[in-house]
């Protein structure tokens, strides 16, 4: 960003009262200038930064949370694509946009009137958007349902005993670690 004194004419920038109102005034500028970028930031929940993200959760009722600042735009994210009435597409794009690029699949069955995620259980974290938000677009009738994968001993049995001596069993059985 310029300086205040650059934008003088050169003749009163040799003036040493200018350029102490500059210095006060380069102050203000860039104050103001630093408002202007975060009020700028927290019009989209993508580029939001801690207020902006408090501010929208306070407009969704959402309650404050001890979840890190991704996992809250997650969240109003979710709340704000969830879109009304329900229909397949409308809801797998809105599963799409929640799960990020976790893998999962999604099973709509009308005909049991079940809807099924499944997804491995180290993304067990995004479940409970999944249950609340998704309660309010999925009718009434249908069953939520939420499965989860562990690895299974077939996927690690290549390693040898002191390979996986070094792991603890909870991540053995819902961490994903290199085949």
């Amino acid at each position: 960003m310029k300086t205040y004194l650059s934008y003088l004419p050169p003749f009163l920038q040799e003036y040493q009262e200018i350029q102490a109102i500059a210095k006060v005034e380069d102050k203000v500028l860039e104050a103001l200038w630093q408002a202007f970028t975060s009020l700028e930031e927290n019009q989209w929940i993508q580029t939001a930064n801690e207020e902006g993200i408090r501010r929208r959760e306070k407009m969704m009722g959402l309650p404050g949370s001890t979840l890190s600042l991704e996992e809250r735009r997650t969240r109003i994210l979710s709340n704000w694509n969830a879109a009304i009435p329900f229909t397949d597409e409308t809801f797998r794009q809105w599963v799409d946009s929640m799960m990020g690029d976790a893998p999962y699949t999604l099973v709509i069955d009308g005909s049991r009137y079940l809807v099924e995620l499944t997804l491995h259980k180290m993304y067990s974290a995004r479940t409970t958007l999944f249950l609340t938000t998704g309660r309010n677009m999925v009718p009434a009738n249908m069953e939520m349902r939420i499965e989860f994968l562990y690895n299974q001993y077939s996927q690690c049995h290549a390693f040898t005993h002191g390979a996986l001596a070094a792991w603890q069993h909870r991540q053995l059985s819902e961490e994903a670690y290199a085949q």
